[in-house]
């Protein structure tokens, strides 16, 4: 997921703006496992609640969604998370034209990335993907550093040159996460 296929190919200029410092150490994302258990004496519960000494206990799934004690991440809704990367999709701004969707992306890191003399651990970019054609084209992108200042911008020659992502990597992932995305009722 660290390769970003295309996009990362494209001229990055550092932006000098620095912003006042914010919250480092609250997630973008808040990850709860369920667990179907059954105790010894057989009784079973579907919970969050951590499996006890006497349960034998499967994961049924993970329930993701943006920490609300996080800034900035008011419109988005959390897709994905594989506990290293996080993909948020904003509600608010999402398109769709037949096969095209139009959506802002956020790809949140839990290690932040190295890049030139500072790193990043968040990237925010217009995406527009055509599901059937399984191609994706990026825009301008912002890359911002764990105090949430931006501390770099990615302009791509021609947002409209979608081309099909590279398999396993994050441009991959938003392609798939762009495609099932179901946007709230407005």
């Amino acid at each position: 997921m660290k390769n970003l296929g295309f996009a990362a190919a494209c001229v990055l200029a550092a932006s000098s703006a620095q912003a006042e410092s914010k919250p480092t150490n609250v997630p973008d994302v808040v990850e709860t496992t369920y667990y179907q258990c059954e105790s010894a004496a057989g009784a079973k519960r579907i919970s969050a609640l951590a499996p006890q000494d006497d349960e034998t206990c499967s994961v049924q799934g993970v329930y993701i969604e943006t920490n609300p004690e996080r800034p900035g991440l008011e419109g988005y809704a959390a897709v994905f998370s594989d506990g290293s990367t996080a993909i948020l999709i904003n509600d608010e701004r999402f398109k769709i034209d037949g096969d095209v969707r139009e959506a802002w992306v956020m790809l949140t890191y839990a290690t932040p990335h190295p890049y030139g003399s500072t790193n990043y651990s968040r990237i925010v970019a217009k995406w527009t993907v055509d599901c059937a054609a399984n191609t994706v084209a990026s825009g301008t992108s912002s890359f911002y550093n764990v105090s949430g200042d931006e501390v770099s911008n990615v302009a791509t020659k021609d947002a409209s040159a979608a081309q099909e992502p590279m398999p396993n990597t994050a441009a991959e992932a938003v392609m798939k996460a762009v495609c099932s995305f179901a946007p709230s009722a407005k």
